[in-house]
């Protein structure tokens, strides 16, 4: 990976024109990658929030993974159950998170972007990130207009481990300290820790105004989850096999349709109807730009269903 810190800023012509020429590599990778981005910010932040604020935490054990495959990193495994489980709440394949990177002095804050655009892809991804991984958000956001709006991501996803050594791995290394309190100006930040015979602890910081309690704990047991599946998967094993709805998700799934009202054969529009003729004067709609009680409602699409 090439360090910018080691280059010369002086009279050395040659490292100048190296420093230029890897600054114009990394341009067109960032442009190509994320070229047609469709990646939603997640999580989305409400109008009422302009600056969000990660004070909340939330915490989950994962088990070792120990059937991790010797040619597979635990970054890579990180990034792609990450990447699975935010395409499973945007409901796009387009992922982008952003994560930190060591020994970078060229990146706002040390927070790189992450880019998946196809979550079966993160190994082939991590080989172009090791050479153009340390560019800053600021310069990829001037490389298009997909780039600048895929850097408004919400999510920062960090690797830390447990022990006094640092553990290199194929993006950037773990670190041995938390520097979650560098990071909080996003709405959820996943720090992930790595012990080698406990597992990862995972410690979630965020905004309790953007997301509530349980549904951070829900999400850290998916994370969790997806991560022993991508483990223990068969290398031709499909995407679609990789599924991040828990046991105890489906239990709950249960238990919220246990009672299941009794079917009708009535249509949509004539229970509508009847709603209307029972309450007429209720308000129906209640918007910024006006109101409009049960009757009014069915009046008017009434006449628009005549009409049509």
């Amino acid at each position: 990976m090439h360090n910018l810190e080691s280059a010369s800023l002086g009279g050395d012509e040659g490292s100048t024109k190296t420093m230029q020429e890897d600054r114009e590599a990394a341009s067109v990778y960032w442009q190509s990658a994320l070229a047609g981005c469709q990646a939603i910010s997640f999580p989305t932040l409400p109008p009422a929030v302009q600056q969000p604020v990660a004070e909340a935490t939330a915490t989950y054990q994962c088990l070792p993974l120990v059937k991790r495959p010797s040619d597979v990193t635990i970054s890579t495994i990180a990034f792609g159950a990450w990447a699975i489980v935010a395409s499973y709440y945007t409901n796009v394949d387009d992922v982008v998170f952003g994560t930190t990177i060591t020994g970078s002095k060229a990146s706002i804050n040390g927070v790189e972007a992450v880019f998946e655009s196809d979550i079966t892809t993160v190994p082939k991804q991590e080989a172009q990130l090791i050479l153009h991984g340390q560019t800053g958000l600021e310069q990829i956001a001037k490389v298009s207009a997909d780039a600048k709006r895929a850097c408004h991501f919400q999510t920062l996803l960090t690797l830390q481990s447990a022990s006094g050594k640092r553990d290199k791995e194929t993006i950037g290394e773990w670190h041995n300290q938390s520097k979650l309190q560098e990071f909080m100006e996003f709405a959820l930040v996943v720090e992930c820790v790595l012990d080698n015979t406990e597992g990862i602890r995972i410690t979630a910081s965020f905004d309790p105004r953007v997301l509530d309690q349980w549904s951070v704990d829900k999400m850290l047991q998916q994370f969790s989850f997806v991560m022993s599946q991508l483990t223990s998967a068969d290398k031709h094993a499909k995407l679609t096999t990789i599924d991040p709805i828990t046991s105890e998700d489906r239990q709950q799934l249960l238990e919220w349709n246990r009672d299941i009202p009794p079917a009708t054969e009535w249509c949509i529009h004539d229970l509508f109807t009847e709603q209307a003729r029972a309450r007429p004067t209720a308000p129906a709609i209640c918007a910024w730009d006006g109101e409009m009680t049960y009757g009014e409602l069915d009046e008017l699409s009434s006449r628009l269903a005549n009409h049509l």
